[in-house]
């Protein structure tokens, strides 16, 4: 059993999304900055409210991939996650959501995956798609980590968004890739 766990809060922190989606992520990124700015709680430790980001305009490109096509891209690169689990439990049984995902781990036994691209699913299509990189992950599981992005990339340009550290990575640049993984 091969499964990836993770945090309830956790999906949707690093998300990769059509690389048309770049100007609006930027856009995001500063207003969730002037956000934080101000609504910064008094004490210094937290803040008074949560930013909800806006809704993309509807001129953008969503995803359009299939579970069939999501599985075929990342299968050279990565071993398949039997189980999703969050902290809650199992993602499906418990949240109602159906998710596959591929891990960069290729230790036969290992019973977790510590980095992980995973797509939410609606149907038989891919409805989003958000992962986790390890900073415990060898050099081999970044590479592989890496390919996996660019295989996504090649069937249709993406950009990596990751909303905690603020980095916008155009998965069309190995060496952005690179210095993200690191």
């Amino acid at each position: 059993m091969y499964a990836f766990r993770h945090d309830e809060d956790e999906p949707g922190m690093v998300q990769l999304l059509p690389i048309e989606w770049w100007d609006h992520c930027i856009a995001q990124l500063a207003a969730l900055e002037k956000f934080s700015d101000e609504h910064r709680d008094p004490d210094g430790v937290g803040w008074t409210d949560m930013y909800r980001p806006e809704e993309p305009p509807a001129s953008l490109p969503w995803l359009d991939l299939s579970e069939e096509q999501f599985v075929s891209l990342l299968k050279p690169h990565a071993r398949q996650f039997d189980q999703i689990l969050s902290s809650l439990g199992e993602v499906e049984a418990t949240l109602g959501i159906r998710a596959i995902g591929f891990g960069p781990s290729q230790v036969d036994g290992e019973p977790w995956g510590n980095a992980g691209i995973i797509a939410d699913m609606d149907g038989d299509r891919v409805s989003s798609i958000w992962c986790r990189v390890s900073g415990r992950s060898s050099p081999e599981e970044k590479d592989r980590f890496a390919a996996m992005l660019s295989a996504l990339d090649a069937h249709r340009h993406m950009l990596l968004m990751d909303w905690r550290s603020g980095a916008v990575v155009d998965l069309r640049a190995r060496e952005q890739v690179d210095v993200y993984l690191a």
